[in-house]
């Protein structure tokens, strides 16, 4: 009897807990949960952080930072924005190139990594990107990591297409 009990009392639990989990800003044991961020939350976050950044808003009229990551000059955008709060992340970041990578060399990097995707830009550049959804509820170090997590990619991409900076 007790197992049925406990089969049928767990589930419940859960569903009655996943609301509290999936609203913004949402206080629990492992911190503020995020469904979607505004500017300010992100601005806090790359000061906690240490990142140096210019904040601006896209034509939109949704926050847009320029970071600079290891010497390089990274976008961070907001998409899926309502009321000052967005849903959706991108990094990105482009790499002008006198000698442009072959396909390979950026296919190669796509066969390989995780996490940040490369293609050829309509004016033959490389450009790396990587997008976090906040919809199912993100805390800020999970923000935090995304960034990070991308300072990596960024930097190993460069290395990968031979990029010398400029």
């Amino acid at each position: 009897m007790y197992r049925i009990l406990l089969a049928i009392a767990v589930p419940l639990a859960l569903l009655v807990a996943t609301p509290a989990f999936a609203q913004s800003g949402r206080s629990t044991s492992i911190g503020t949960v995020y469904t979607a961020v505004s500017g300010e939350d992100l601005e806090q976050i790359l000061t906690v952080e240490g990142y140096t950044f210019e904040r601006s808003v896209d034509s939109a009229g949704d926050p847009l930072f320029r970071i600079e990551i290891e010497g390089l000059k990274v976008v961070l955008i907001f998409n899926a924005c309502e009321e000052g709060a967005c849903q959706n992340l991108q990094l990105y970041t482009g790499f002008a190139m006198q000698e442009k990578p072959a396909l390979s060399v950026v296919n190669g990097w796509n066969k390989t990594k995780r996490f940040g995707r490369a293609y050829i830009d309509d004016e033959a550049d490389p450009v790396l990107e990587s997008d976090l959804d906040l919809e199912g509820g993100v805390s800020a170090g999970a923000v935090a990591e995304f960034i990070r997590t991308f300072t990596v990619l960024s930097t190993a991409f460069a290395e990968h297409i031979g990029y010398k900076g400029g």
